[in-house]
């Protein structure tokens, strides 16, 4: 725990709070997002599903580009009778016989082609904004390991500096006056009770310390032994100022990337209906012909479909993906209540931590005092040791708040910034 100005002596109380911690430098909480980051096997899924989603990229446009192919056949009894159409050419003419071959080309000019292309897009820049929103998640968990494990050793170094510096010194006087039979034997006994309680209280933050290290270790993929949390005391604002300010949060970015995919795919279905057109096209040598016949080397085709009626298929696709864009722009604005009602409820906690802390550290500084009058009471015989144990419970109960204020107020302020989509600064 720091110093504070009523207690000096802070400053040569704490070389350590665990073993070895004093060789071993605290962790930074923006060391600890970015290696959560790096380390997250969700965030390593969300990529490579951006991957996947540029790899669809390539698909799409393949279909606004011609097909070239190398055919042959060979074709006995009724010529022609078999093989694709309009893919035949002089590869498979049935004015041909003995074995043809040559080079095809074919462009289907189909009007869904294009959306498919642009819902790609859409549909990379989702996969994108899922990558935010696992980032969020991972970045949120660290930062309350971290604060939680900071607090915990702050909590740990407080009831140290009581048991240290404000019962120990106590407690030597006490048996020298009960062995004096200058003060009521009982004295001791309430005294050795609160160094008790201040001891739980170490050995208690030291087990839920070493439990959120731990947690943090997980989480960083990396020994938790290795990991040294700073006291909550040692942070103050550039801690939680290593995120830049966000523009969007990573939810509202997901759910609106999502509902211009959906958007664009009920364009693709509206344009089922409309025409396709086919080119084909082939180029080879020949066969022998029959007799008669005037034989090329090349053929082209050109084809237009127009749908008449599929079964109401194409209504049913476009009404559906229509029902699915109306769902998706319904969840921007319940993304906008939710990252709203999170930023109300962050605004909160560090308003009330401020508030809280506001009141706390005057109350500590009175505790302080009625713990000097107290001392100075019972050491010259006109006070009972009550007062003194009292006065002593105030500054470690006092102190635990103002840990936890802290902790909150660290805490929040920089799960606000992730929240709104802000991200480590470089």
């Amino acid at each position: 725990m720091m110093p504070r100005l009523w207690l000096p002596t802070l400053m040569i109380l704490t070389p350590a709070v665990l073993a070895g911690a004093a060789e071993t430098k605290p962790l930074s909480l923006k060391a600890a997002v970015l290696q959560a980051e790096a380390y997250s096997p969700g965030i390593k899924a969300a990529l490579a599903a951006v991957k996947k989603a540029e790899s669809a990229i390539t698909v799409s446009r393949s279909f606004l580009l011609p097909n070239l192919e190398a055919q042959g056949t060979d074709e006995q009894g009724f010529l022609g009778s078999a093989g694709p159409v309009p893919l035949q050419g002089i590869a498979g003419s049935p004015l041909k016989f003995e074995p043809s071959g040559g080079l095809a080309t074919s462009l289907d000019l189909n009007p869904q082609y294009p959306f498919a292309l642009w819902a790609a897009y859409k549909d990379l820049e989702t996969a994108k904004a899922k990558v935010l929103v696992e980032r969020y998640v991972v970045d949120q968990q660290a930062i309350d390991y971290y604060f939680t494990a900071a607090f915990q050793r702050g909590l740990r170094d407080v009831w140290r500096y009581v048991e240290k510096e404000l019962i120990d010194p106590l407690y030597a006087s006490v048996k020298v006056f009960v062995r004096n039979g200058q003060v009521n034997p009982q004295d001791l006994y309430l005294l050795e009770d609160q160094l008790w309680v201040a001891r739980y209280g170490q050995a208690s933050a030291l087990v839920r310390y070493n439990y959120n290290i731990e947690k943090l270790g997980i989480l960083l993929g990396i020994d938790s032994a290795t990991i040294v949390a700073p006291s909550i005391d040692a942070l103050g604002d550039p801690d939680i100022g290593v995120f830049t300010l966000g523009k969007e949060s990573p939810y509202i970015t997901r759910a609106v990337a999502a509902a211009r995919a959906a958007d664009v795919r009920v364009k693709q279905k509206i344009a089922q209906y409309f025409p396709e057109v086919g080119l084909t096209g082939s180029f080879g040598g020949e066969g022998n012909t029959i007799p008669g016949v005037r034989a090329h080397s090349y053929s082209g085709v050109f084809e237009v479909r127009v749908p008449i009626f599929e079964g109401l298929r194409y209504y049913g696709e476009h009404q559906e993906a229509k029902h699915f864009y109306e769902q998706s722009a319904f969840l921007v604005g319940d993304a906008r209540i939710f990252v709203g009602e999170g930023d109300a409820s962050f605004d909160k906690e560090v308003k009330d931590s401020k508030a809280r802390l506001s009141y706390y550290l005057p109350e500590l500084k009175n505790d302080q005092k009625a713990l000097r009058l107290s001392r100075y009471r019972y050491l010259a015989f006109q006070g009972p040791l009550v007062d003194v144990r009292e006065a002593i419970r105030d500054i470690g109960d006092t102190e635990t708040r103002i840990e936890m204020s802290r902790r909150d107020l660290f805490a929040n302020a920089a799960s606000k910034k992730v929240w709104d989509g802000g991200r480590p600064t470089p």
